[in-house]
């Protein structure tokens, strides 16, 4: 294995892993041709990763290391051979008619809502506010379906929003430490009083 590590391309993702496990794995992918100059391969992480093409490219992975430890013995069976060919002729086959995908040549941010962490964190702020987090659909509407890649996009609205709720969070929390320090006087006067209704007993 080699110590080489290489990014998950899917948005702000900071997973890592070596080249060769993804090969492995079958999370390495080929850039198309206008890219290959500078970057040909790139790759996605177990979680953003499409499990049904990595589950072929791992089976061929395996083959072609069956068919290496093999060669190197010098003895190859009639059914093996077979079976190789046969795997050589389908891929160069899907390779002649493949339609070359569209992918993002640098890395992006990601949308805030294709990140499920910051999702979850605003839902939070949102409930503290007393915003209703429940998805309400109009009439006809319909919930778009998520898909891999989520082409990054901030309004200005939104930011200014998120600034706001921000604010207001900020507030609360000062406001909340006020009345713990006031409530933390009130005390000292109770034990304050308490002392000398004892002293005006005795």
């Amino acid at each position: 294995y080699t110590g080489l590590v290489l990014d998950c391309e899917a948005g702000m993702c900071r997973t890592s892993f070596h080249v060769t496990c993804a090969q492995m794995l079958g999370y390495l992918e080929e850039k198309p041709d206008e890219a290959s100059s500078t970057k040909p391969f790139y790759g996605y992480c177990k979680i953003h990763v499409d499990k049904d093409v990595a589950r072929g490219r791992k089976k061929k992975y395996q083959h072609y290391v069956q068919y290496e430890s093999v060669a190197k013995q010098r003895v190859v069976s009639d059914d093996m051979k077979r079976i190789i060919m046969g795997h050589r002729e389908k891929f160069l086959t899907a390779w002649a008619k493949r339609t070359v995908p569209a992918v993002m040549t640098e890395k992006h941010p990601r949308a805030l809502f294709g990140s499920v962490s910051a999702f979850t964190k605003l839902t939070r702020k949102a409930e503290i506010h007393g915003l209703d987090t429940h998805i309400v659909l109009a009439d006809g509407g319909d919930i778009a379906e998520p898909t891999r890649r989520v082409e990054p996009e901030l309004s200005v609205g939104f930011v200014k929003q998120h600034e706001m709720y921000v604010n207001r969070a900020r507030a609360a929390r000062e406001e909340q430490h006020l009345a713990y320090l006031k409530q933390l006087e009130y005390r000292e006067e109770e034990h304050q009083l308490q002392a000398e209704v004892e002293e005006l007993r005795k």
